[in-house]
């Protein structure tokens, strides 16, 4: 009975993320819509549209986080299905090119050279949410209107588990004064505020533990610049 009750609960929330989620989309849509014309307006001027070109990256980018969101009542079931394998370098670099979409303020520059070519993990769509979402929160803390991002893979074996091992570095990123030893458990914050600011790396830790890997970061000791090391798993064709 209290597992059918945990089943109904949990459908009710699903359904009600589903709207609420669909009315904060068309909000965003129309605010975006608003701000769009005072960037094409010739009448605003250049700080005016410098604003209006943030708040709309703003609006974007929250609009991946209500998705995220949704994702995140689907993923308990992932370690139990074969997804389809990805190939990581050529996600990576479609990310980096939507990172640029998103903020049309900040000179971006991934540099993902260093990837080897079948860096494959088995992650299908998954892959592409959980790296938007991490360089995304990245570039938002960001201190600069340039901003590097270097990354690069190698093998590595975690518990007998042939694995792919993503570093991901970037220097001046200013993180919230925060310990956060597990990024998947990071509700006992007591600073809400904090928690929103990383909730882009809190969707990415929790989706590489749901496949089956994990997320470690590590913090410079003056909270200027963050290395971030994804563990996820290696596909069939690599073991």
């Amino acid at each position: 009975m209290i597992r059918e009750d945990i089943e109904k609960s949990s459908s009710g929330l699903s359904i009600f993320m589903d709207l609420l989620g669909h009315d904060i989309q068309n909000s965003n849509q129309a605010v975006l819509s608003y701000l769009e014309l005072i960037l094409s307006s010739p009448a605003a001027g250049e700080k005016t549209k410098k604003y209006a070109m943030r708040a709309a990256s703003q609006i974007r980018t929250s609009s991946i986080l209500v998705d995220n969101m949704k994702t995140l009542m689907s993923i308990r079931d992932i370690s139990e299905r074969k997804l389809p394998d990805v190939d990581l370098k050529q996600m990576i670099e479609q990310s980096a090119a939507k990172l640029q979409g998103l903020f049309l303020d900040r000179r971006i520059n991934v540099d993902s050279s260093d990837i080897a070519e079948d860096t494959t993990v088995p992650a299908g769509t998954y892959a592409d949410e959980l790296f938007d979402s991490l360089l995304m929160n990245i570039v938002h803390l960001s201190k600069n209107e340039e901003i590097s991002i270097k990354i690069d893979s190698q093998k590595d074996v975690v518990a007998d588990m042939p694995c792919w091992r993503i570093c991901i570095r970037a220097s001046d990123m200013n993180m919230p004064t925060m310990i956060v030893k597990d990024l998947t458990d990071i509700s006992s914050s007591e600073d809400l505020s904090k928690i929103v600011r990383i909730s882009g790396i809190y969707f990415a830790g929790t989706m590489a533990k749901a496949l089956g890997g994990r997320l470690e970061m590590t913090v410079a000791e003056n909270g200027s610049g963050c290395t971030f090391t994804l563990i996820l798993r290696m596909s069939d064709t690599h073991d």
